[in-house]
């Protein structure tokens, strides 16, 4: 043991004062380094001569006896030496423990010069370096222990959820991960984030100070280190995952902090086999795009995924915790269930003699959580319904109670808000009184919207084999849902009404099983209990093929056709059954746009719209309302029909155009009216109303649609669409005379679904279990199992909803962008701007006596009224129905009930194989504007492959 030194008696000339502060402040980084110590080569020599006399044998051992930790065993410090040592280690004298330390790392002594023998290995340097490197080891080992411990944050919960895994987020990670290893972090960013490289700072609360022990940069490093360089580039844990990536050039651009992120994940899970939270989530994602299991081996053994069969396991145990919310939820009764058929086509690529491809087929089916029901008891009051059939009040229906149940001035209100904002979001002087137009569409105009935040629930129910295209079938569907998925018993299934919500075919079919049971003793297997509501996509795609056929025509180069239209648009509609949804809407909204301006040219007799409004004063929207009140009442109503169809324009009401040639074979043969503009008429009041619809339905005012299901019930009857005629005599009476107000109001507030919550975002039920059914479809994997197997039921189909989520979430997470269809949009302009051009040269809204090219569409409105009163369909309908509506399409005549009953073609019956198109996107009202999917416009152009909802 070295002698012991006393501070007070060896250095009697040095003062406490030279301990606090023995040097000036370090210089600038950007200024010529000068000498380290600034002090005179005296004072230094007395300290020295002070530790010699002290019988240290070298400064060294000074340092070692003036810092060693004091214990049991050693003498104990002196209460100066004590202050001194721990002003300095404390961080309360000027000189800093760390300054101290760079110094000695930087020392010119410190390192071999050339013309030194001694190692490098030796000097302090190289022991300072190889120090730090180990206690910077240490701690990153700590902090690895602390973020893969379960009580880290970072690891699933047993108990797996689909709630926690919506929850994942990078940015969250990110948060755990720089509170509790905040070493390791500095050392990653320092690899991945360039310290010359600026970023552009992110505002958010600055983290916690944690000590770190990285060690003093090299020689040539800023003198206050990597971490503080950093931070003053701008590079520091604040920085988040989803903001913009600080480098590079377009909307796909890495971000550092999602790769370090991933980067410490993937080393923990190679640390601790256990820690694989992030990797089963990555599995879903795979899982969720159908990617192949080589996949999943080559990603899980880099670190990055887990394997195939693990997230096999991960999706059993989210569809275990499924099963028992649906059970949950199916409990209290206030659900509805949505099925479909599915259909998927296994083809044989390379067949034997006699072997050809077989179509699986099977139901896939969603639970809908009726959250606006208050007391499912009284709702679904079985009884109560009983009672109001037997009343037979729905014989009480007859024409003009159909006619006059429809608010018809409401639609004509309606229909000129639409008509002038087609023209505000034409013309830019004007566009601000969109918003004001889109208020009184959900205030003074608005009949019955859906709750305002208000986010449907919806639960995926499990597959099966069972095909819902018989009434044994529909049998086998729903005893399958209530009773085993559910966990219903059939006594609790049969107290009261449950809502099962499904397209045309699947309601037709449900009436046929209730009507070939209904000799069975009231309870569950007589299925009154069951309560078949028609949904809307189908319905309103049923109404869109109506209006195809009417008015497609048969002249190319007649103006007034859709066929003319699809031609100068630039679109590939085609007039079949159940045409492409999205390319026929697009082709008759376009349509119905185009002619909606050129009427606006007409009315205001000017050319140039925007011009028109640049010389004059800005209207009121009431003045704006006023002149579209009176284009509706010109160019779509029936009025305006047949004063054009009839030649009646003495005084004026159409614009004349100029004189149409008369035939030269026989002048007296040309009509007194204009054919052309009379169908161009019907043509606008039949898409408005379309367009009225699909407006309504994302907006999600149900009291308006059920005002155009009103007027629908005649053009169904007068198009000869008789099932989609008698279903909507059905819902008309159901709600007129037998729903209860508490049922009906059930009904009416979840028809439609919003996943979202936002305003303009709901769409019908049937197209969200469309959407599942395709994604069943996708997820198949090229498996040959059925829809009924162990695989689709336990794995795939409870879990599609959070599949599709899935798919989204982590685009989300990451900050990537969604791609832009700017240039089909414009290409979409450009064919509409020369429609409209041909509408002025042809002079398309203007009266011409005697022109005609096309035989004259049909007006489905006025047939289907004139049938209604000249036949006895009506009271037909409300006789046969009245004690049972399981009539609803037949006279009475019994089947028998097998296998294949009823399989003819039923309106809104898909069979949606493989090839089948994929369902369209909802559309969505966003501030007064009906927004499509830009990508399925039906033109030739290629776009982005669709997305899920």
């Amino acid at each position: 043991m070295y002698g012991q030194l006393n501070f007070r008696d060896q250095f009697r000339n040095v003062t406490s004062a030279s301990f606090q502060s023995p040097l000036p402040a370090p210089p600038d980084p950007d200024e010529p380094p000068d000498e380290p110590f600034a002090v005179t080569e005296t004072r230094v020599d007395q300290v020295l001569k002070a530790i010699k006399k002290a019988k240290y044998a070298s400064f060294g051992d000074f340092l070692m006896d003036a810092f060693g930790n004091p214990g049991s065993g050693t003498a104990r410090r002196s209460k100066n030496h004590a202050q001194v040592i721990s002003s300095f280690l404390g961080g309360r004298s000027n000189a800093k423990a760390e300054k101290f330390v760079d110094l000695l790392y930087r020392h010119k002594d410190s390192h071999p010069r050339a013309n030194h023998l001694t190692p490098a290995s030796k000097m302090a340097q190289q022991k300072i370096w190889e120090w730090a490197v180990d206690v910077v080891a240490s701690r990153v080992d700590r902090e690895a222990r602390q973020l893969v411990d379960k009580r880290g944050g970072l690891r699933l919960l047993e108990s797996l959820t689909w709630d926690t895994v919506r929850s994942f987020s990078l940015d969250s990670m990110l948060t755990v991960i720089k509170d509790t290893a905040p070493t390791t972090v500095r050392m990653l960013s320092s690899i991945a984030i360039p310290v010359h490289k600026p970023q552009e700072r992110t505002e958010q609360p600055a983290a916690r100070a944690v000590p770190t022990a990285m060690p003093p940069p090299p020689p040539g490093s800023p003198p206050h280190g990597p971490a503080q360089a950093a931070a003053e580039e701008g590079v520091g844990p604040e920085e988040n995952i989803r903001g913009p990536a600080p480098a590079g050039k377009g909307k796909n651009r890495r971000n550092p902090w999602a790769i370090i992120v991933v980067s410490l994940l993937m080393l923990l899970n190679a640390r601790n086999l256990q820690f694989t939270a992030f990797q089963k989530l990555i599995g879903v994602w795979l899982f969720a795009n159908g990617a192949a299991v080589e996949i999943f081996a080559i990603l899980c053994r880099l670190g990055l995924s887990a394997a195939y069969t693990t997230t096999l396991h991960v999706l059993q145990d989210l569809t275990d915790s499924a099963k028992k919310t649906v059970q949950h939820y199916a409990a209290a009764r206030a659900v509805m269930v949505v099925y479909d058929n599915i259909n998927r086509m296994r083809r044989v690529w390379d067949p034997d003699l006699g072997q050809k491809g077989t179509m699986d087929s099977g139901t896939a089916a969603t639970l809908i959580i009726l959250d606006a029901c208050e007391d499912p008891i009284k709702a679904f009051d079985l009884e109560a319904l009983r009672r109001a059939k037997e009343e037979r009040h729905r014989e009480k229906l007859d024409l003009e109670r159909l006619r006059t149940r429809v608010d018809w001035q409401r639609v004509l209100d309606i229909s000129a808000a639409h008509t002038a904002i087609f023209l505000v979001q034409e013309v830019a002087q004007i566009a601000h009184l969109q918003d004001e137009l889109n208020t009184r569409l959900r205030t003074t105009l608005a009949i019955r919207r859906m709750k305002k935040g208000r986010r449907t629930t919806v639960l995926p129910l499990g597959t099966s084999s069972h095909e819902e295209n018989s009434a044994q079938g529909n049998r086998d569907v729903l005893n399958d849902i209530v009773l085993g998925q559910l966990g219903l018993t059939k006594e609790k299934a049969s107290e009261l009404l449950m809502l099962i919500g499904g397209d045309q075919a699947t309601v037709e079919k449900v009436r046929t099983l209730k009507r070939l049971l209904a000799h069975c003793p009231h309870g569950y297997d007589a299925y009154e209990w069951v309560l078949p509501i028609i949904q809307l996509w189908h319905m309103g795609w049923s109404d869109l093929e109506r209006i195809l056929s009417t008015h497609w025509g048969t002249d190319i180069t007649d103006i007034s056709t859709l066929a003319f239209m699809n031609e100068h648009l630039g679109r590939n509609v085609k007039n079949v059954k159940r045409p492409d949804f999205y390319p026929a809407q697009a082709l008759v909204f376009d349509t119905l746009r185009s002619d909606v301006v050129s009427c606006w040219r007409e009315h205001l007799k000017a050319d140039d719209l925007q011009a028109y409004f640049s010389s004059r004063s800005v209207p009121s929207v009431d003045d704006l309302l006023k002149h579209a009140s009176e284009i509706v009442a010109k160019y779509m109503s029936t009025e305006g029909y047949e004063i054009a169809l009839n030649g009646e324009n003495e005084d004026g009401y159409f614009p004349v155009g100029s004189d149409w040639p008369k035939p030269l074979d026989d002048p007296s043969s040309a009509p007194s009216g204009d054919h052309v503009l009379a169908n161009t008429i019907l043509r606008m009041r039949d898409c408005i109303l379309h367009f009225e619809f699909q407006s309504a339905v994302a907006d999600g005012d149900i009291g308006r649609v059920m005002n155009i299901i009103g007027i629908w019930v005649f053009t169904f009857c007068g198009s000869g669409r008789s099932k989609y005629t008698n279903e909507l005599l059905e819902l008309i009476c159901s709600f007129e005379y037998e729903f209860s107000d508490e049922l009906a109001a059930v009904v009416l507030d979840h028809w439609l679904c919003n996943l979202t919550g936002y305003d303009g975002c709901w769409f019908p039920l049937d197209l969200l279990q469309e959407h599942g059914n395709r994604q069943l479809k996708k997820l198949t994997n090229d498996r040959a199992a059925p829809f009924g197997s162990a695989h689709f039921k336990n794995i795939i189909s409870y879990n599609i909803r959070y599949l599709l989520d899935v798919k989204d979430s982590l685009r989300d997470t990451l900050g990537l962008s969604s791609r832009s269809g700017s240039h089909k949009r414009k290409k979409k302009m450009v064919a509409m701007r020369r429609v409209s051009a041909l509408m002025r040269e042809r002079e398309l809204h203007r009266f011409r006596q005697g022109r005609s090219l096309s035989p004259l569409a049909q007006d489905d409105f006025e047939n289907g009224y004139r049938i209604f009163a000249r036949t006895t369909r009506l009271r037909d309908f409300t006789t046969r129905t009245a004690l049972d509506s399981v009539h609803v399409h037949d006279g009475g005549n019994d089947v028998e009930m097998e296998d294949g009953t009823g399989t003819e073609t039923a309106e809104g019956d898909v069979n949606d194989d493989d090839e089948a198109a994929a369902p369209p996107m909802p559309n969505m009202w966003l501030d007064g504007r009906l927004v499509q999917d830009e990508d399925d416009s039906g033109s030739d152009d290629e776009g982005d492959e669709d997305e899920e909802v």
